[in-house]
């Protein structure tokens, strides 16, 4: 059982080198904004049991204290 999860895990991992690696840094900063996204981290944080205001709260710091920060820093390196 565990060989399986171990082969479908390197799988995935192999997977997700492949496209990241036909991606130019645009795309993946793309795909970085759309993975982080504050709204989806509502949603998970959610999954785990808050309430709706907690949610919020902690979606709210997340995106001042991190997301916007590293979103603009990355785009300002990116547009030199």
């Amino acid at each position: 059982m565990v060989n399986k999860l171990e082969k479908k895990l390197n799988k995935t991992e192999d997977d997700i080198k492949s496209l990241f690696s036909d991606l130019d840094i645009k795309d993946k900063v793309k795909f970085f904004e759309h993975l982080y996204n504050p709204q989806h981290i509502y949603c998970r944080i959610r999954d785990l049991g808050f309430t709706k205001e907690q949610a919020r709260v902690y979606e709210n710091s997340y995106e001042e204290w991190f997301y916007t920060p590293i979103i603009k820093q990355i785009k300002r390196k990116i547009n030199k």
